[in-house]
C-alpha cells in the first residue's frame, strides 16, 4: 500500500512463455497461447492420445498381454491393503473396512467376481 502510494500502481508485464519455452510479449500472442493453453484443457482426448504415445510397456511384455492377465488375489490384498480407513462407502453403499477386514477367503471371492467382469466385460 505505501509503495502505491510512493509510486504509483505497479504495473505487471503480461509475459508468458509457448510450448518451446520462448517467451511471447505481444497481446495478440499471449492470447492465442492462452487459448491454447485452455483449449488442451478443456479438450483431455488430445492429451490422452499424446500420453499414450509416450507411454511404454514394460521390457518383455506386450499390450495384450497386460489385458488377457486379470488381478491375482494378491494383486487384490495390495491395493485393499491401501484403502483408507473411516471413509465414506461409494455408490454400493460397502465400506473399505468390508473388504479390509475379510479374511483371505472373502479376498478370494472378491478376485473370482473381477476375473468374471475382467473376462466377460460385463457387471453381472
Amino acid at each position: 500500500m505505501v509503495n502505491n502510494i510512493k509510486c504509483g500502481p505497479i504495473r505487471r508485464a503480461n509475459l508468458i512463455k509457448d510450448d518451446h519455452g520462448n517467451i511471447l510479449m505481444f497481446e495478440g500472442d499471449v492470447q492465442e497461447r492462452w487459448r491454447e493453453y485452455f483449449k488442451s484443457l478443456l479438450n483431455p482426448r488430445e492429451a490422452e492420445n499424446c500420453l499414450e504415445d509416450r507411454v511404454q510397456s514394460p521390457v518383455g511384455i506386450n499390450d495384450e498381454d497386460l489385458e488377457a492377465i486379470p488381478p491375482d488375489v494378491e494383486d487384490i490384498e495390495d491395493i485393499l491393503s491401501k484403502l483408507k480407513k473411516n471413509k465414506s462407502p461409494g455408490n454400493d453403499g460397502l465400506p473399505a473396512e468390508l473388504f479390509k477386514g475379510g479374511h483371505h477367503e472373502v479376498h478370494r471371492e472378491l478376485q473370482d467376481l473381477i476375473a468374471q467382469i475382467w473376462e466377460e466385460e460385463t457387471i453381472p
